[in-house]
């Protein structure tokens, strides 16, 4: 299922609430776009962080065959 699309303009892809967030299935991968340091200060549990400046450089990381949701600020 995809909640947002990269490239979207702000406010044309779906959106997730907190509590919709904690209601998913666990074998939901949830990647903090933040910096590190921002991550580091709090997240969302089990989230792992790839900055959005990395993501392209780490794409690999992020599977194709799960749902995944990505945050930020």
């Amino acid at each position: 299922e995809v909640f947002a699309t990269a490239g979207a303009p702000r406010g044309d892809h779906p959106q997730i609430t907190s509590d919709q967030l904690s209601g998913l299935d666990a074998n939901t991968l949830i990647v903090d776009v933040r910096t590190p340091t921002e991550y580091s200060a709090g997240h969302v549990p089990n989230a792992i962080n790839i900055p959005v400046d990395d993501l392209r450089d780490r794409m690999a990381e992020v599977p194709l065959d799960q749902p995944v949701v990505v945050y930020c600020q």
